[in-house]
């Protein structure tokens, strides 16, 4: 990894350590809340690539496993990945490595709803 790779994605990591200092908006009908987190793990896997963007997401996800409260709302250990937040935090690194292998569907889904968008085949080219 080129030192250029290796700042990108440590300012990837820090960058979504401060998107988790945001507070997040809970749901009463389920126990995971929106966190803006989601969109620091969507951008890593969009501007960093599949394989850049899985690491920073891998190592972020490593300082949580550690201890560190990277988590939004401070939250960290093992405990966390054995809770309901167990399955997203696992989908974190799914993600990130698909929005690297096809950006141009990860920025149209959200806008263009996903049957539109799996329609359209330039979606699909590069």
């Amino acid at each position: 990894m080129k030192i250029r790779q290796l700042t990108q994605t440590s300012l990837m990591i820090a960058t979504i350590i401060v998107l988790g200092m945001i507070p997040p908006i809970p749901l009463g009908v389920i126990p995971v809340p929106i966190v803006m987190q989601n969109l620091g793990i969507m951008l890593a896997g969009i501007l960093l690539g599949s394989k850049n963007g899985t690491i920073a997401v891998g190592v972020f996800l490593v300082l949580a496993f550690l201890g560190f409260p990277v988590l939004s709302g401070g939250q960290a250990g093992p405990a966390v990945f054995i809770g309901p937040t167990a399955g997203y935090l696992v989908g974190w690194l799914i993600n990130s490595s698909h929005d690297g292998l096809q950006p141009l569907t990860a920025v149209c889904e959200p806008f263009m709803g996903s049957t539109i968008c799996h329609l359209d085949q330039r979606c699909f080219n590069r």
